[in-house]
Parts: structure tokens; sequence; C-alpha cells
């Protein structure tokens, strides 16, 4: 069985693959010792051969997971490689797990063999970021699963309040949850509770960014952690700003707004655009793109417990 889960909305195709997981322990494999996670930038095809081609342990079924593997440019020969290797999978079930953002990256990635071939799987799943009212619908559902009564005014103001990064929309809808129990959210639980999205010294961070400025940068950040926010939720932050300031600078360039025309076009609160006008001066669209896609990134990593999250916040910084 071949299983094709991707999209630009990390969250839900996450989840997916560990509902995924979940359900293979409970039918085939309690122990989960044949359940095999390869990365994609460290792929090896002799090591996917012997996973697929080789008898699974105490089991008639093996699942290989293969993570971001098509963004990695292989060569047309791997590609074939992978190609004949999943025509002889037979029982064992290849779950190849891709997270696509960038539109252009999307666009090459969509014309090479090996995702021709995934995408026309029968268990083939696109997860698409939401629009501002399915991810109002989302929250209102999720809320609605715990027991928890959200309307959509109120939907709508913790979205605001919080971006519409699930990751980071979740974790303070949990908390809105775990507060109020089996009664309804208001405006009120979120002014007590729901941390506005874009504090100062995140902007003050990017500002280092833009100016080179990774010593301070890197110093800001570490103040953060060290004032005990949690580095998952910094990043969701981090990804919700530079996805604003990647679609002011889309608007500036093709129509040379003002401030107020900005934030009427996007949606945007003016205080969000009047901080984002400065900074977008000092980034190259393609320059924005790179660090919204490497923060994506470290934010998968830091969620999955890949690496050390303090070398993953040092990496990321010396990336940029």
């Amino acid at each position: 069985m071949i299983i094709f889960i991707h999209g630009n909305d990390s969250f839900r195709s996450w989840h997916k693959l560990q509902d995924i997981k979940k359900k293979f322990k409970e039918k085939v494999d309690t122990t989960g010792s044949n359940i095999v996670v390869m990365e994609g930038d460290d792929f090896d095809i002799n090591i996917l051969r012997e996973q697929i081609l080789s008898p699974a342990l105490f089991s008639k079924e093996r699942m290989v997971i293969i993570k971001n593997l098509l963004q990695q440019g292989l060569s047309k020969k791997n590609q074939e490689q992978i190609i004949e290797l999943l025509d002889k999978a037979d029982e064992n079930v290849v779950v190849f797990w891709e997270f696509i953002v960038d539109t252009d990256q999307l666009k090459k990635i969509a014309k090479i063999p090996l995702y021709q071939k995934l995408s026309k799987e029968k268990f083939s799943q696109e997860f698409k970021s939401l629009s501002a009212i399915q991810l109002e619908k989302w929250i209102i559902n999720q809320a609605s699963q715990e027991g928890v009564k959200i309307n959509q005014s109120v939907a709508r103001n913790l979205i605001s309040l919080a971006g519409n990064n699930l990751w980071h929309l979740y974790n303070e809808l949990n908390k809105l949850i775990l507060y109020k129990k089996d009664e309804e959210i208001t405006s009120k639980d979120l002014e007590l509770l729901v941390e506005a999205r874009v504090s100062d010294n995140i902007w003050l961070f990017t500002d280092a960014l833009a100016k080179n400025n990774k010593k301070q940068a890197l110093k800001l950040f570490k103040n953060q952690l060290l004032a005990g926010s949690d580095p998952s939720e910094l990043f969701a932050k981090m990804i919700w700003q530079f996805r604003v300031l990647i679609l002011v600078k889309e608007v500036l360039e093709k129509n040379g707004y003002t401030s107020s025309e900005v934030a009427k076009e996007l949606g945007l609160h003016p205080y969000v655009v009047q901080k984002s006008l400065p900074l977008v001066k000092n980034f190259s669209l393609p320059q924005l793109k790179r660090i919204y896609q490497l923060l994506l990134k470290t934010d998968i990593q830091m969620k999955t417990g890949e690496k050390n999250q303090e070398l993953l916040l040092d990496l990321f910084i010396l990336n940029i």
C-alpha cells in the first residue's frame, strides 16, 4: 500500500500521519518495531530497498515512512528506482509525508515522475491551508469535541490574536478549553489567556535579522527561552510574522499601496502593517521566502524531537 500525505498545512497532515501510525500499531504491530522512518535529507535508496524487500519481524507487514523526500532534488534514476521498489511493496505500507509551502517549489516538484505517481495513488491526500472561514469552523469543531462552546465571533477574535498557524492556534485553544471546561469561551477569556500573536521581542528579533546582526538575534531569542517561553510557540509566532512580511512585500511590489491600503487589502490590523513596513524594506522577497521555509523546517524538527531545541535554534539563526 502506498500512502501520500502532502500539502502546506503541516498541522493536519502531521496528525494524519500520526493517525496512520496509530492504526498500524493497533491492527498489525503493537510494538512498533516494524515502523521505519527515513528523512529525505538523509535518504539512502539501499536502505529503502532493504526495508521494502526484507520480511518484517513478527508480523506480515512493515511500515516505511519517508519524510520530505521529493524536495531533495532527486535524479531521474533515483526516482525510477524508487518507483520500481514501490511496485514491489506488496503488503508493506510505504508512507510519503511531504510538507511543501513555496508555490514555485511545488510547481517544480509536481512535474517530476515520482510526484506524479504518488499523487495518483488511491491513498493520496493533500492538506491545504484553511481559509479564514474554514479556520473559524475548525476552532468551533475542536472546542465542541471537548464539550466546550465558542461562537463564530469569538473564534474570529482568537485568530486575530493568535494568528492562522494551526500549531499555535491549537495550543491557545487548548488553554481556553482547560480553563472553561464545560462552559462557553468568551472574548473576556481571550483577553485573559491568549497571548498577543506578535510581541515586541519578536519584532526586535526580525529587525536584528534584517540588519544581519545574528549575535543580537540569538540573544533576543535565547532571552525569550530563559524567560520561560515555549520554543514551538516562539517559532509559530515567527512563522506567522514572516508570512505577513511576505504578503506585505508582495502587495507593495505589485501595487505600491500605502500602509492603510495594505492593511485593507490583506485584512490585517494597521498596527501589524505599520510594524512590517520598515522591515520588508530590508529583505528581498526571495530572502523572506527562504527564511520562511527554514522556519517551517525548524519548527517541525522541534515538534518531532529530531534534535536538541537549543541546537536547532542556533542552526536556524546561523543558516539565515
